[in-house]
């Protein structure tokens, strides 16, 4: 059958992240999931204790395998597992687990700067709330995301504040 929409490798109706990845790259793009081992305000007691009702007790990482290995090691491990699968894919660092943003700059700066400078990391994810993010942090990656794609992957679990609530999410959705 011959797909009938042109931004989709796989007869989606919309443009599918595999189709951007795979057009822009010209291979299959793994997101290899890690753990830097941060926390949370909703976890540490700055904001809550316990999380967000949705957020494991791995911080939403439940796809980590290696919890105990430091990062690199956590990529080069999902990486190797990945290309089982997808024997010729690239890889593409995804800080999964908690708010990958909490944390003083200079820590961020030492956790990120190897994956910026790490040649076979084709992009950078970094998941986080919206209120664990600076001006600082943004002005790095903004200078950083120069070198390879960079995302920001921010939780909004709902648009109703009674939602959030129930989430146990500790912040709201306006602006400040």
């Amino acid at each position: 059958m011959k797909n009938p929409y042109s931004y989709s490798i796989n007869n989606k109706r919309y443009k599918t992240m595999n189709y951007y990845l795979k057009s822009k790259y010209n291979c299959k793009i793994a997101k290899v999931p890690l753990n830097a081992h941060f926390t949370c305000p909703n976890r540490d007691g700055t904001k809550s204790i316990g999380g967000c009702t949705f957020c494991s007790s791995k911080g939403s990482g439940d796809s980590v395998l290696g919890f105990n290995e430091n990062v690199m090691e956590q990529y080069e491990i999902g990486l190797s597992r990945m290309k089982r699968k997808w024997p010729d894919c690239k890889g593409f660092a995804y800080f999964q687990s908690y708010s990958n943003s909490y944390a003083p700059f200079s820590v961020l700066k030492d956790l990120y700067d190897p994956f910026f400078e790490k040649e076979d990391v084709f992009g950078i994810c970094i998941a986080t709330r919206a209120d664990c993010i600076d001006d600082e942090f943004l002005e790095y990656l903004d200078k950083k995301s120069v070198l390879k794609e960079t995302w920001i992957e921010l939780g909004l679990q709902s648009i109703h504040e009674d939602t959030m609530d129930l989430c146990n999410r500790c912040h709201n959705t306006q602006i400040v």
